[in-house]
């Protein structure tokens, strides 16, 4: 409303540690040239990136100097090409509405191999590795595994990486430490085994009992499973 917003700047994704969001720089400023002035200007720097060679969690990629030079050089000389948009502060107005409906969420009880359901989360992944590392009945030994998954999950979420480099920043290493206490913490857990081998368990026998592998509606999907549940 006060023509304070000079440029809007897109990132690309997976930039930073432990999140893959879509990041923006705003360049907001009271003394605006006269020929900037009722103007916004958008500059797309979403696809100038080159892939990183070792992964830091969810960071990939990042900006070269080459990269950084031809965005400062599209904001600072005005220059125009298919990347730079130019809009009025009042094309950014906007509306609160707020819908409410049903969660609806598919269900894909197939697997891909013993334990890997297409729905599988972030640490099914884990579970399947430990129970390929160490065995099916990896549940009964998790006081020796201990370490072996803890330097696993630290490799794995890039903290090891972190640790020996020089100059990490801290944000990253106490991100990264969280998230791999996080994981740990799970894997190690007798009763989540526990409550995996139970749901595992009682997801093949719904799907076998009612020859169906896919709900498109989670609501119907629940309705089953607990019906089921009951049942057994």
């Amino acid at each position: 409303e006060r023509d304070m917003v000079d440029a809007i700047i897109a990132l690309p994704t997976d930039l930073f540690y432990n999140t893959g969001i879509a990041t923006y720089i705003w360049l907001v400023t009271n003394r605006k040239d006269a020929e900037d002035s009722g103007k916004v200007r958008l500059i797309d720097a979403t696809a100038r990136w080159a892939p990183m060679r070792k992964s830091l969690g969810s960071k990939r990629r990042e900006l070269t100097d080459a990269d950084i030079s031809a965005v400062v050089n599209l904001y600072l000389d005005h220059e125009r090409d298919a990347t730079v948009k130019v809009f009025a502060p009042s094309d950014f107005g906007f509306r609160k509405v707020f819908i409410e409906r049903p969660l609806r969420l598919d269900v894909d009880l197939r697997e891909s191999e013993p334990g890997r359901f297409r729905n599988a989360s972030a640490v099914d992944e884990y579970c399947l590795w430990m129970q390929q590392q160490f065995g099916t009945d990896v549940a009964d030994q998790l006081k020796d595994v201990t370490d072996d998954v803890t330097a696993h999950v630290e490799d794995e979420e890039g903290l090891s990486l972190l640790r020996a480099t020089e100059g990490a920043a801290k944000a990253d290493l106490a991100a990264a430490e969280k998230a791999c206490r996080r994981i740990q913490s799970s894997l190690l857990d007798a009763e989540m085994w526990a409550e995996r081998r139970a749901l595992t368990g009682l997801l093949r026998s719904l799907r076998t009992a009612g020859k169906q592998t896919e709900w498109m509606d989670y609501n119907v999907f629940l309705e089953a499973l607990e019906r089921h549940a009951k049942a057994h």
